[in-house]
């Protein structure tokens, strides 16, 4: 009786190892596809919830933001809530930009949680400057994180993906 319990605990001992190094391995390779997609420079991102300074969080389902990389061009409009410290005749309220990315940093950090990128860069839109900050997870999900002249820093949560096929070049 002893002996089988050994060996089933030798048994089961195995195929959690087998599981973990299973689990170790797909993460691997989701953040590895998280790479290079960043390094591609041709991606969307879309972000479903807002985290103004000093509020709460904001769920985005009608007002969904998104930008789009497209080599060393950004564009994007995301959905701004928050204090604008100036503001001029005719602004939309969020925060849109179609220009060259400048400053853009991409590494790769060590956390507890396992290995983030981060990818960094800053693009002017008509009347302001954004410094954007995103932290990317091997299963797509980011944080992002907008600065500006003109507006108090806001972040949200959202995704990264491909860029779909037939998104013209800029």
């Amino acid at each position: 009786m002893k002996n089988i319990f050994l060996l089933f605990l030798c048994l089961a001992s195995l195929m959690f190892t087998a599981r973990a190094q299973e689990n170790r391995k797909a993460k691997d390779s989701g953040f590895e596809k998280s790479i290079a997609l960043a390094e591609s420079n041709r991606f969307l991102i879309e972000v479903n919830r807002a985290f103004p300074l000093g509020g709460k969080s904001i769920d985005l389902f009608s007002n969904r933001g998104r930008i789009t990389v497209t080599d060393s061009i950004a564009k994007g409009f995301l959905p701004f809530f928050g204090r604008a410290y100036s503001s001029l005749p005719g602004e939309d309220g969020g925060t849109s930009f179609d220009g060259k990315m400048e400053k853009r940093e991409l590494k790769v950090k060590e956390k507890k949680k396992g290995k983030h990128l981060l990818y960094r860069f800053t693009v002017k839109g008509e009347n302001d400057t954004y410094e954007l900050f995103l932290d990317i997870t091997a299963n797509g999900s980011c944080s992002l994180s907008v600065r500006s002249n003109r507006k108090s820093q806001i972040s949200y949560e959202g995704t990264i993906s491909p860029l779909p096929s037939g998104t013209p070049e800029h």
